[in-house]
């Protein structure tokens, strides 16, 4: 099944194709190749961000994957298009077995969104990893 892709997940591919990922038939949305497929209603898994999800495989079968579903795993957001949940990062102990696999010698923890002290903390105790939590910024703070 071929896969349509905007420009800029175009270029993360290629990144990973040359570390060895097999990512198999890659189409760019803007090319002729991907609108074909798209206007066709051809076989495809077509790749969009959310805010283009009015513009995109309209008359298709749709599945969008989002990490900001939090009302059911699966539900229904239109006449042939269904919203699954997927994170795009890990819980507590998926980022801890991903730690212990990596064999890092030090761990700075995101102290952004979460509480990056406790998991800091438990790198240290479970692991005995060295590990410190990035100070917080205070709400003042620009970029």
């Amino acid at each position: 099944m071929p896969f349509v892709i905007p420009d800029r997940v175009y270029e993360v591919t290629k990144i990973c194709e040359k570390h060895g990922m097999q990512l198999g038939c890659l189409s760019l949305s803007s090319d002729n190749g991907g609108r074909e497929l798209l206007d066709g209603n051809l076989p495809c898994v077509a790749f969009y961000h959310m805010n283009q999800r009015q513009h995109v495989g309209l008359r298709n079968a749709r599945i969008c994957v989002s990490g900001w579903e939090f009302q059911k795993p699966c539900r229904q957001i239109g006449d042939r298009e269904h919203l699954i949940a997927l994170s795009d990062h890990s819980d507590f102990d998926g980022l801890i077995e991903y730690v212990k696999r990596s064999h890092a010698k030090r761990v700075i923890t995101d102290n952004f969104r979460s509480n990056g002290d406790a998991l800091a903390q438990e790198i240290c105790k479970r692991l005995g990893v060295s590990a410190v939590a990035m100070p917080r910024r205070s709400p003042q703070t620009t970029l």
